[in-house]
């Protein structure tokens, strides 16, 4: 074909690339090779203690999940320091080293250990085919996923090599549901109506206060950082609507004065991508009239609550990207609020992506009731 056609674009040199890596990672009986934020995941990959020492000598900054038989590996750069993420060709070839480093050679296809044990004489072409399938399996371009991500039954998320199981979520769901009943009618006052029942935290907002808080325990170790305030219970309580013993409520005033601690850089000013997604979420509770145009709503949503907002989001996903946070299939897309819109049910302004990045900057998930406002923080 270059004979006749002459080199092939670069766009069809990535599908071949790409096509020669599944078979070598497939080889390896890899089903998983995925970004996970700033980290490569390899999947399942199962290793014995011998071959743990290989991957922690050359990789020192590698995680082993034995649990999910998984590796995560910071994505290399092309220098130590400063230098840029690899991509395309130099990536593959780097992941494809580091499963040969590792694992050693990639054994044989079965098809041609049957040629080899029928036809002796066919044993020089099958070794050769093996090598040259090694070989070019090297040379690829970008990373992709040969299945969906794989997760452990039972685990809700990791952060690192911690896990935060689906057990732990119904504890505290459970916990909500003992803590805080709903109002039973009194035969003395039928026709008043009922209190309304209180609204329990959900599954996916527990998830993603778990989720934060271990980031934030674990960047405030690391880096030093001290709670700056203490947020009191009772007030996170009367935000959301539950009893201030409710464990949800502590774990949540827990996360706030944690984060006090972080710092967040200058206040960042809104794109205009994100100053229409802020107002078709006011639209969507109610807080926007439908008939306000995003310029005559951006003097009343763009300020200092708003710029402030976005930078803490941009803090803590730096802070969740280089902790290695990965997040059950049936959570995703996972979001943190830090900004909301009050409603029936609270829509996120400005969220932390947790674990896969959201598909945008607001995103609908169950989150505690603000004005919009936002997560509490110094002054």
């Amino acid at each position: 074909m270059t004979d006749r056609y002459g080199e092939p674009p670069a766009q069809v040199q990535n599908l071949i690339a790409v096509a020669r890596f599944r078979l070598l990672a497939r080889s390896y009986g890899l089903t998983d090779v995925s970004m996970q934020g700033k980290h490569l995941r390899f999947g399942p990959l199962p290793l014995p203690d011998s071959k743990q020492l290989r991957l922690k000598r050359y990789h020192p900054d590698s995680v082993y999940k034995a649990a999910l038989d998984q590796v995560s590996v910071p994505r290399p750069t092309t220098r130590r320091v400063g230098g840029d993420p690899l991509r395309d060709q130099p990536l593959l070839e780097w992941c494809a080293q580091l499963l040969s480093d590792v694992l050693g050679a990639p054994p044989l296809p079965r098809r041609w250990v049957l040629v080899q044990r029928v036809a002796r004489g066919h044993e020089r072409v099958t070794g050769m085919r093996a090598r040259r399938l090694l070989a070019v399996a090297s040379v690829a371009v970008g990373l992709v996923a040969l299945s969906g991500c794989r997760s452990e039954p039972g685990v809700a998320a990791y952060v690192g090599d911690h896990r935060i199981t689906e057990d732990a979520v119904t504890e505290v769901i459970d916990d909500a549901r003992e803590k805080n009943p709903a109002p039973a009618e009194t035969a003395e006052t039928p026709q008043m109506p009922a209190a309304p029942a209180p609204r329990l935290p959900g599954r996916s907002e527990v998830v993603s206060v778990l989720v934060l808080t271990e980031v934030c325990d674990r960047i405030s170790a690391a880096e030093g950082y001290q709670p700056q305030r203490e947020v009191d219970p009772a007030q996170i309580a009367q935000g959301i609507g539950l009893s201030p013993d409710t464990g949800y409520v502590r774990q949540t005033a827990e996360l706030y004065d944690c984060l006090s601690g972080i710092p967040v850089g200058e206040p960042v000013a809104p794109t205009e991508q994100e100053l229409a997604e802020l107002v078709a979420a006011g639209k969507r509770a109610g807080a926007v009239p439908a008939d306000v145009t995003v310029e005559q709503a951006a003097s009343q949503l763009d300020g200092e609550q708003l710029r402030f907002a976005l930078a803490n989001r941009n803090s803590l996903a730096q802070a969740v990207e280089a902790y290695d946070v990965t997040v059950n299939p049936r959570y995703r897309p996972l979001v943190f609020p830090v900004l909301s819109f009050s409603a029936e049910t609270p829509i996120v302004a400005v969220g932390v992506p947790l674990g896969e990045p959201a598909s945008g900057a607001v995103s609908d998930i169950s989150t505690p009731k603000s004005q919009p406002t936002a997560a509490p923080t110094d002054g």
